[in-house]
């Protein structure tokens, strides 16, 4: 919300989390917060069969960081993928 009302925001900014996550280790850690197996590589052959060298960004992801997120003193609320998807986890079963 800072960022929003705080006019020295300006410009972009990237909007993702600190910590770097590969596919693998995003269905991994996905896979255990529904409780559910994650042992199916996505077949990185096969998506670059299909999306050339973008499919790079879907096997291995993207290396992007919040750079001036992190210069202007940005606090994450979560700075680990395990800790945000355990918190939906813990919202989704209050909610039911």
């Amino acid at each position: 919300m800072e960022a929003m009302t705080d006019p020295s925001y300006n410009g972009v900014y990237n909007l993702v989390a600190p910590q770097f996550t590969d596919q693998k280790s995003f269905a991994l850690n996905y896979g255990q917060s529904l409780k559910r197996p994650a042992f199916i590589p996505t077949p990185k052959w096969l998506m670059t069969l299909l999306l050339g060298e973008m499919a790079s960004l879907l096997t291995e992801g993207a290396k992007i960081t919040p750079y001036r997120l992190e210069q202007k003193g940005f606090n994450f609320k979560f700075n680990h993928l395990n800790k945000a998807l355990k918190d939906i986890e813990e919202k989704y079963q209050a909610s039911l």
